[in-house]
C-alpha cells in the first residue's frame, strides 16, 4: 500500500469512527436536534470525499456507515438506541446520491460491467453500498414491529425513510429498491401494528397512508417495464398486507393498483392470490 493510499484509508478510519461516536455513547440522549445537525454535517463532508476518492466508488460511505449502525444496534440494543439509528438513517436516506449511484451500478462501479465479480456483486448488492442502510432500515422495522414498547416517533420517522425512498425516479432502481423494502414497510399495514401506534399517536395513520400513497404510485406510474410473476414475488409481502387490509383507505386503492398492473399482465384470481399468500404466512 503507498504512503498515499495508506493516508486516504487512515483518515476515513478516522471519519467513520466520528460517524459512529454519537450513535454508539450518546444514544441515551435520543438524539438531540445539535447533535444530529453536526453530525449531518460531518457527514456530507465526509461522503463527497469519498466520492471523488479515486480509491472508493459511488456510496462507499454510505455502505460504511451502514455496516456500522447495524453493527452497534445488534450490540447495545435499547429503545434509546431504537430512537438515535433511525434519526440518523433518515439523515442518511435525504442525503442518498440516486443519480450517482445509477450511474454506477451501471458501469458496474470500479471494476466494469465485464468484471469477473461485476455479477455476483449485483446480485449480493442489487442497490449498491445503499443496500446495507436499506437493510439496516428493515432490521430498525422489524426492531420497532416485534418489540413490547412500540414508540410512535420512532414509527414516523421510519415511514418518512420510506416515503423519501418510495419517491425515487430512477426506473433502474425501482424493481429491486422495492424488493428490499417490501417486507419492512409491509409491517406498517399489518392491523395490530396500526392499533398500537395509533394508541400513542393517532396522526401515525396518516404518515402511514401517505407512503402507501407514494409506493403506490411507484408501482403503478413510475414502474414502466411488465408486471411479471417474479416482480409479483419480490413483493409478495407488500401486496399480501396491503390488499387483504381491512382498512378501505389502504384496501380500496391496493384493488385498483392491482387491476392496471399485474391483474393486466398475469392470469391470476386476486381473491385466489390473496387467500394463497395468507396461507403461506401461516404455515
Amino acid at each position: 500500500m503507498s504512503p498515499l493510499t495508506s493516508l486516504s484509508v487512515t483518515s476515513f478510519n478516522t471519519a467513520l469512527s466520528l460517524l459512529k461516536f454519537p450513535v454508539q455513547f450518546l444514544s441515551s440522549r435520543g438524539g438531540e436536534e445539535k447533535t444530529l445537525i453536526i453530525w449531518e454535517k460531518l457527514y456530507k463532508v465526509v461522503m463527497e470525499q469519498g466520492e471523488i476518492s479515486v480509491h472508493h466508488n459511488t456510496g462507499y460511505i454510505v455502505g460504511e456507515v451502514g455496516d456500522r449502525l447495524e453493527d452497534i444496534l445488534n450490540r447495545h440494543h435499547s429503545e434509546a438506541q431504537l430512537l438515535m439509528n433511525t434519526k440518523i438513517v433518515k439523515i442518511m436516506v435525504d442525503n442518498v446520491d440516486w443519480a450517482s449511484l445509477t450511474r454506477s451500478l451501471k458501469t458496474g462501479g470500479g471494476g466494469g460491467l465485464h468484471h469477473p465479480l461485476a455479477g455476483f456483486e449485483r446480485m449480493m448488492s442489487p442497490l449498491g453500498n445503499v443496500t446495507s442502510l436499506i437493510s439496516h432500515l428493515k432490521h430498525l422495522t422489524e426492531k420497532l414491529s416485534g418489540g413490547h414498547s412500540q414508540d410512535a416517533e420512532v414509527a414516523k420517522l421510519l415511514l418518512s425513510s420510506y416515503q423519501k425512498l418510495f419517491s425515487i425516479n430512477h426506473t433502474e432502481l425501482i424493481r429491486p429498491l422495492l424488493k428490499a423494502l417490501s417486507p419492512g414497510f409491509s409491517k406498517f399495514l399489518k392491523e395490530e401494528f396500526i392499533v398500537s401506534l395509533a394508541k400513542q399517536d393517532s396522526t401515525i395513520l396518516k404518515a402511514i397512508e401517505k407512503a402507501f400513497t407514494t409506493v403506490g404510485i411507484l408501482i403503478k406510474v413510475k414502474y414502466n417495464k411488465e408486471y411479471t410473476l417474479d416482480f409479483l414475488e419480490e413483493i409478495e409481502d407488500f401486496l399480501i398486507a396491503c390488499l387483504g387490509s381491512p382498512r378501505t383507505s389502504v384496501s380500496k386503492p391496493a384493488n385498483e393498483m392491482w387491476k392496471v398492473t399485474f391483474l393486466t399482465f398475469l392470469d391470476i384470481s386476486l381473491t385466489f392470490f390473496i387467500i394463497e399468500g395468507l396461507r403461506s404466512k401461516k404455515r
